[in-house]
């Protein structure tokens, strides 16, 4: 029963992403966010929030350059240390995958009963919490 939900949204997952009008995967917009809550930072900062290895990090953010959705710039404590912004046309871009995302899912449980939207809510606050007992008080913000 476990296995099968857990396969269930891993497939909402990928319907999701591969749909996303903004031709930026999801991990690229999970940097994009990671930004927008947390301000400019290290490119290791940024791993270790959203708990990625720095190569992982590094890569998005650079792709995420490439399209001007970030910018680099030199640290102002260290000019050999790099800082990663959110630029405004990545704050859009992250705003209309939410709204993207927050649309297809209005459209999905519309005719769903209260009723049963406060329990899938219920349930999903219940999982998070569940979940955060064994992640890092400070990862929580990823669930």
């Amino acid at each position: 029963m476990v296995g099968e939900a857990l396969r269930d949204l891993a497939v909402l997952r990928r319907l999701l992403e591969r749909e996303l009008v903004c031709n930026t995967s999801a991990a690229s917009l999970a940097v994009l966010s990671t930004l927008e809550r947390n301000g400019s930072r290290r490119v290791g900062e940024i791993a270790e929030l959203m708990d990625v290895d720095l190569s992982v990090a590094s890569r998005h953010t650079s792709a995420l350059e490439a399209h001007g959705l970030v910018v680099r710039e030199p640290a102002s404590d260290d000019r050999r240390a790099h800082v990663i912004s959110l630029t405004a046309d990545g704050l859009t871009t992250l705003t209309q995958a939410r709204r993207w995302v927050a649309e297809r899912l209005d459209s999905a449980l519309a005719a769903w009963p209260l009723d049963r939207l406060a329990g899938l809510a219920e349930s999903l606050a219940e999982l998070r919490g569940d979940l955060s007992t064994f992640i890092h008080p400070t990862d929580t913000a990823h669930l």
